[in-house]
Parts: C-alpha cells; structure tokens; sequence
C-alpha cells in the first residue's frame, strides 16, 4: 500500500513539474511574454496543487472506516 502512495506523489509531481512550464510557455506570448505572466502561471499551478493537498486531506478525515 505505501508503494501506491509513493508512486501516487511522484506521478503528481513528475505531471505538476512537466505541465506547468509546458502551458506557461504556450500562453506567455498570447499576453506579452512579460515576468508577471509567468508568475502568475506559477502562482495558479501552486494554488492548485494546494488545493489538492487540501482536497485530499479532508476526504481523508471523512472517509475514514468506522
């Protein structure tokens, strides 16, 4: 079981680290190419993958076995 969850995080890592640069780099020219764009890009993908963690942290506290 500890090995599913392992490949889980290293899976959601490997696709966080490799789709964030991928869309940053594709929607960067649409809005002028400048450093805040791509903040912002960075900014978002992190609120997302907190929310995730979030997500995830409370489905644990109400699917726990009774």
């Amino acid at each position: 079981m500890a090995a599913a969850y392992a490949f889980c995080v290293i899976l959601s890592a490997f696709l966080l680290f490799q789709v964030q640069p991928m869309i940053g780099k594709v929607i960067l020219p649409w809005f002028g190419g400048t450093s805040a764009v791509w903040s912002t890009v960075l900014l978002f993908f992190q609120c997302l993958l907190t929310g995730g963690y979030a997500y995830a942290y409370w489905l644990l506290g109400r699917l726990r076995p009774r």
